[in-house]
């Protein structure tokens, strides 16, 4: 039920919920066969009708996740998110194939039909491996996907129960109802509430987080290299053990680099946090500059069917206090409009410092009405003088409102159309807040 109202309540993601939605009722459907068989037939076997369905439901999971890739909006152009993904996948490919598509080739006492889907659920797995190192991206890039953890460790408990099922073939030790039918049931209640937590996300970050770049960048480095030490471990383990000169050589070196490249990574990471600072945040008020509202809004005016109301608030005798008692006394009163803002806003908003008297409020999702609303908070609470020390200071707020995407449909059109609507804001007098048309 939580995947068909997440298909009924998301226009731009219908595709997505609907595959996911076919995955989990096909794998749901190939369980209950199972259950009902075995309750008629009173006989623990897999029936291949069951094992058709958990087949179909692969499929499905295939296109759910490759639709959600293809929609997202940001590209990876770096290649270290190619190179990593690939060291990943030949990992990985390398030890499903050592030890369980070989070992499965080599039984003799089961149908060709049995091994025949067990070797295609390894190999489904590995490609489900791939999305998921992808989603693990998209979510270090992306705070709005982050709903997609659940599916994440779903779709990792899925493979875990097939890697243990296999394992249990290769020893002919598989009992039904066991442990991995447990870990499958687990992560179809994962991928379930994958929906459930979308329903009850928060929709007040950005499309894009022009941050995560730093977050990505000292977690990328652990798991290609994770991947190298943990096949090169079971590669000495596969020849017993047996190290000499060269072997021990190898690994001395290989650690060698894994340290370097950590102080390596360490030191970029800090560099990059402090350009992602420079380049995207307001040092006075730590909020996004314009930068970062043109980032931000240029993923966010792909759904036209996400409201968004855009405020041009500019706040006015900040220059003339600024000249008669300083930069820092303009410079408090800004932090002072700043603080009072977050505090009239609360939710469902973005706000950026727009230049040097002016700031840009986001609300995301809001009807017409609640424009109105939120303006009349703003003048009461901008309203109230300001005391700095022994100074007691009167500030006036002119607002300019443009909605998308009723009136404005481009970034290029947010911004003269809010400026405009703050000129004529500004001729009727203090306080006034005008929308534009």
């Amino acid at each position: 039920s939580w995947i068909i109202k997440s298909y009924f309540n998301n226009d731009s993601s219908k595709r997505f919920w609907m595959f996911l939605g076919l995955g989990t009722s096909f794998s749901a459907l190939g369980t209950l066969v199972w259950i009902i068989l075995l309750v008629k037939n009173h006989v623990m076997v897999t029936p291949d009708l069951s094992s058709l369905t958990w087949v179909c439901s692969y499929f499905f999971y295939f296109a759910a996740l490759l639709n959600q890739l293809l929609n997202q909006t940001r590209k990876f152009s770096n290649s270290a998110f190619f190179f990593n993904t690939m060291i990943y996948m030949i990992a990985a490919t390398s030890i499903s194939y050592h030890y369980l598509l070989y070992p499965l080739y080599q039984i003799n006492q089961q149908s060709l039909w049995y091994i025949a889907h067990i070797f295609l659920f390894q190999i489904a797995d590995l490609g489900i491996l791939f999305f998921i190192i992808t989603l693990y991206y998209l979510i270090l890039f992306n705070k709005q996907n982050v709903y997609l953890t659940y599916l994440i460790i779903g779709l990792f408990l899925q493979v875990i129960g097939d890697i243990t099922f296999a394992q249990f073939t290769i020893k002919n030790s598989y009992i039904s109802g066991g442990s991995v039918d447990l870990i499958w049931t687990i992560a179809l209640l994962f991928i379930g509430y994958t929906a459930r937590y979308h329903e009850k996300e928060p929709r007040q970050e950005s499309m894009i987080d022009p941050f995560a770049l730093d977050v990505s960048t000292k977690k990328e480095f652990i798991f290609p290299y994770s991947s190298i030490l943990i096949l090169s471990i079971l590669m000495m383990q596969s020849y017993a053990w047996n190290l000499n000169a060269l072997s021990t050589g190898w690994i001395m070196i290989f650690l060698l680099i894994i340290i370097r490249q950590a102080f390596t990574v360490m030191k970029n990471s800090e560099l990059l946090a402090e350009l992602n600072q420079i380049a995207y945040i307001d040092p006075l008020t730590s909020l996004g500059n314009r930068a970062s509202f043109l980032l931000d809004t240029k993923n966010s005016l792909k759904d036209e069917h996400a409201p968004l109301a855009f405020i041009l608030l500019q706040v006015e005798r900040i220059r003339m206090y600024t000249d008669i008692f300083g930069h820092h006394v303009g410079e408090q009163i800004m932090k002072e409009v700043s603080f009072r803002l977050k505090h009239v806003l609360k939710e469902n908003f973005k706000m950026y410092r727009y230049s040097e008297d002016e700031f840009m409020i986001v609300l995301l999702k809001t009807e017409r009405s609640n424009i109105t609303v939120v303006n009349e908070k703003i003048l009461i609470h901008l309203a109230a003088p300001i005391r700095l020390k022994e100074l007691e200071l009167n500030i006036v707020a002119h607002g300019g409102v443009s909605v998308f995407p009723d009136q404005s449909l481009t970034i290029e059109e947010i911004q003269a159309h809010t400026a405009e609507a703050l000129y004529q804001a500004k001729q009727n007098g203090n306080y006034a807040f005008v929308s534009y048309g």
